[in-house]
């Protein structure tokens, strides 16, 4: 396994899906998902 391919990996796995930023404070959605605590509110119009 090429060392580029686990540290994309574990890039992918520490970025946030909507603002494409290591996350600030992560939040796991009931589907599985992580996004920023700040992206979840502006997604749902709270911020």
């Amino acid at each position: 396994m090429a060392s580029g391919s686990v540290a994309e990996c574990l890039q992918q796995e520490t970025t946030c899906p909507v603002c494409l930023q290591y996350f600030a404070e992560p939040m796991m959605l009931d589907c599985g998902h992580n996004i920023c605590c700040a992206c979840l509110a502006r997604c749902w119009g709270t911020a």
